[in-house]
Parts: structure tokens; sequence; C-alpha cells
């Protein structure tokens, strides 16, 4: 079925979008780019409840974008952490460098803690 197939092609090229905006750290794109897989996302669900399809296309498509899904969940996490760790630095630079403590930044210890490379 073309439709099929072509909610398949545009999930595909969203990810492969979407990944490389994580990786060149064009964060604020990657949430655009992330509103429209959740869009297309909508469509699809809105084509199969029109055409009430239950298919073996549809359920192979719903596999293959879950397995695509857990890796990009990967990938954003590692980005997620390396963000983190980066502020972590700052932090610790800004400590190193101006006398201050912990105590001005409620939640610190708990995120440098939870950080360290």
């Amino acid at each position: 079925m073309k439709a099929l197939k072509d909610y398949g092609d545009a999930l595909t090229d969203n990810i492969a979008t979407l990944q490389r905006l994580l990786a060149n750290h064009q964060y604020e794109e990657a949430l655009a780019c992330m509103d429209e897989r959740l869009a297309i996302i909508a469509a699809l669900t809105e084509f199969s409840r029109q055409k009430k399809m239950v298919s073996t296309e549809m359920a192979t498509l719903v596999r293959d974008q879950l397995a695509k899904e857990d890796r990009l969940r990967s990938l954003a996490e590692t980005f997620k952490n390396e963000i983190a760790m980066q502020i972590v630095a700052l932090g610790r630079y800004l400590f190193t460098r101006t006398g201050l403590t912990a105590s001005v930044l409620p939640g610190w210890d708990n995120l440098s803690s939870r950080c360290t490379p």
C-alpha cells in the first residue's frame, strides 16, 4: 500500500534528520524535528483508524519504527549526559574560580554526583 510506504519513508527520513541534528548539536532544530515526528505518527494513527487497518504491513512498520526509536532514545540519552557533564564541568570551574559552594545552587550536589565522568 503506497500510503503506508509513504508514512514509513517519512518516519525513516525524519529519524535520519533527527540523528544528524543531534550529532551536530543542533538541539532546537532537533526539538522541531521531534515535533514533526509526532505529527507524522499522529497522521499515521488517524490513517490506520480511517482505514480500520490492522495488517502485517502496518505491524511491520510499527515494529521497525520501535526498533529505530530505541536506538534514537539511546542516542538522545548520550547527548543528554554529555550536556549534563559539560554543565557540571562549568559549575566546578566556577566554584574553583569564585570560591562559591554548592549551597548556592540547590540540587547541585545531586547533579554533580550523577555526572562524574
